[in-house]
Parts: C-alpha cells; structure tokens; sequence
C-alpha cells in the first residue's frame, strides 16, 4: 500500500515544525539571556563582587543554583579603593539599602539598591587624627538607623546617625586584654558589645570581652577555643561560629550562647565538615533555610573560586555546596 499526504496535511505539519522550531529558538535565548534574578529572601543572598581591573558591584546570589546577577547602579572603582570590604559594609534589608566605609575618604555611603542614589555622610574625626579610618566592624544599632563601629586605633565605639548625618563618640578608649581585635558584635537584646581577638603571644587561645554599653565597662572576660567567622543570629542571642582546625578536629559549627556575664560555648557540628578554603570574614546566616553560610575556593586573584557552603544550624550538618562560577573575588556576603 502507498501512503499518500494531502495537501493540507502537509502544510499542517509544515507550519507545526516551523513552530517547534521556532519555540527551541526561543528556548534557548531564554536559556542564554536569562531573565535578571528578582530578589528573594527565601533562596537569595547578597554579595559583593570585585573583579581584577573593572571593579566591584553589588550582586544576588542564587544558593541553590550559584547563578548570580549584578545590581544596577552599584559598580564602585576598585583603583580607588572605594569598595565595599567585609568587616566594613552592613545590607539594610529593611530598607533595602547598602552602607559601607570608603578607604580613601573616609566616608559611610548609604547607597538605596532600588534607585543607586547614595548619601554620604563624612567621618572626619577629631582634631588630632588623619580621620575615622580604619573605622571597622560595623553594626547596627538598635534600630537600621544607627550604624556603631569600632575606631581602631583608640578603640573607641562610634555612632553614627544615618537620618541626620552625623557621629559622636559613645565611649572613650576601651581597655581589653586583647593585643589584636578581630571582630566585634553587637547583642541589642543585653545592649553588650562583644569583642573578640588574641594576644601576639598566643596562637592558639582567643579572648572576649563583653562590653556593657548601658555603663560603659566591661563586665566580663575570658579565654575560649580558637574560632573564626563569627555571626550574630538575627532573632537568637547567639553567636556562630567555626573552629580552626588543630589538634586533630576540623571545621565544626560553633554556638556561643551570650549570657548576663559570659559566653557559653555549644559544638553544633558532632563530625569534621567537608569544607575547605575558607576566609576568615565572609559568613552570614540565611534565616530562611536555619543555615550558616560560609565562603570556600580559592582566593586567587588570576582565577578566584566561589564555593558557598551551607551548614544547618540544628544540627551542623553540611546542607549543600554551591559552585559560583565567575564570580570574581568575594569582599562580602549578607542575608536576612
């Protein structure tokens, strides 16, 4: 038997093969030009990008996937140093802004992420100085308008006002038993400032001091395990933490519990974790999925890696490695 196909039969399956075709064609320019990721708190996180020769922007980072996207508006010239850099830039979800130091100015940008407008608020420090810088470890206050930072060479507390655009020195010089410090948290629920660092002659020891804001002393001080990027949950009176590896222990999660006049210290984490590269100040807690976030990967100028290793807070169980082909060089990320 000889099959035939009539004319209009073979015009419709024409025109349904154009259509396919057509829809792969489609396909695959959505699949190269993607559309621009949207913020969402339940899978995003932000981050701050910084690329040899171009500079740094402010970027989305997807966790489940690793794609990422820039923010319009937020290139900032890394020749001039006026990037952001861990310790010194804070994300205001609330408000959905960015507020970071300048190193050459010495300057707080309070940069809106919907519009890139910015307002700069000039830290000019006293008579006597070069300016705030370094003016490290930036937090908020008790509310998203209050910024405290820590003037490193008088150790000295700094409030900075956004709405009106001016400091004042909270406290004067801060005596701690610390040589170096290495971060600094604040705890709004007991209004403490909480220190952490070293002496130059212990490797293997840190101290913390807790600093009652409310009378302006400190009121307790102790040794504890070394540990490294630390994080103050959101809504808990914790701090998280990793330990260092040494003496036969790995990277564990850490909590430290803050109390009225110490730290108590919890290992979440009952097993080493497969976790590698890691930098000291590039962590934050991501509240929708009750997980700790931590950067890996090689910090190479030439050919930096981004690993971003998620690890649940319950249990300290390792919950996903995401790969962020591209990134660049990683100075910060944050999360609500």
């Amino acid at each position: 038997m000889q099959f035939k196909m009539s004319n209009s039969a073979f015009y419709g399956s024409f025109l349904f093969l154009l259509f396919f075709v057509a829809l792969s064609a489609c396909k695959d320019d959505d699949d190269a030009n993607p559309q621009p990721l949207v913020y969402d708190a339940s899978r995003h996180i932000y981050g701050t990008t910084s690329i040899q020769g171009q500079g740094s922007w402010e970027t989305i980072i997807d966790l489940e996937s690793g794609r990422f996207d820039t923010i319009p508006g937020t290139r900032e010239n890394a020749g001039g140093f006026n990037f952001p850099l861990s310790t010194r830039e804070l994300t205001d979800f609330v408000d959905n802004r960015r507020l970071f130091i300048t190193f050459d100015k010495n300057d707080l940008v309070v940069q809106d992420l919907e519009t890139a407008e910015k307002n700069i608020i000039n830290l000019v420090g006293n008579p006597n100085s070069i300016g705030l810088a370094p003016f490290e470890y930036l937090n908020f206050g008790k509310s998203n308008n209050e910024v405290l930072g820590l003037y490193t060479f008088e150790r000295t507390i700094y409030r900075v006002d956004i709405m009106m655009g001016n400091y004042e020195p909270l406290t004067e010089y801060i005596s701690m038993d610390q040589d170096q410090i290495t971060n600094m948290l604040y705890s709004p629920e007991n209004d403490y400032m909480i220190f952490f660092g070293q002496n130059n002659d212990t490797e293997t020891v840190y101290l913390y001091s807790i600093f009652d804001m409310s009378v302006n002393e400190i009121i307790a001080h102790d040794t504890i395990p070394r540990f490294f990027g630390f994080v103050k949950h959101p809504s808990q009176n914790s701090i998280y933490c990793l330990t260092i590896p040494m003496n036969g222990i790995g990277f564990r999660l850490t909590e430290l519990m803050v109390k009225e006049d110490r730290l108590d210290v919890r290992t979440v984490s009952t097993t080493d974790l497969e976790i590698d590269q890691l930098s000291p100040n590039l962590q934050t807690i991501h509240s929708a999925t009750n997980s700790y976030i931590c950067k890996g990967g090689s910090t190479s100028i030439e050919n930096p890696e981004t690993f971003l290793y998620s690890i649940d807070l319950t249990t300290g169980q390792l919950l996903r490695s995401t790969e962020v082909p591209g990134y660049g060089s990683m100075m910060n990320i944050e999360s609500e």
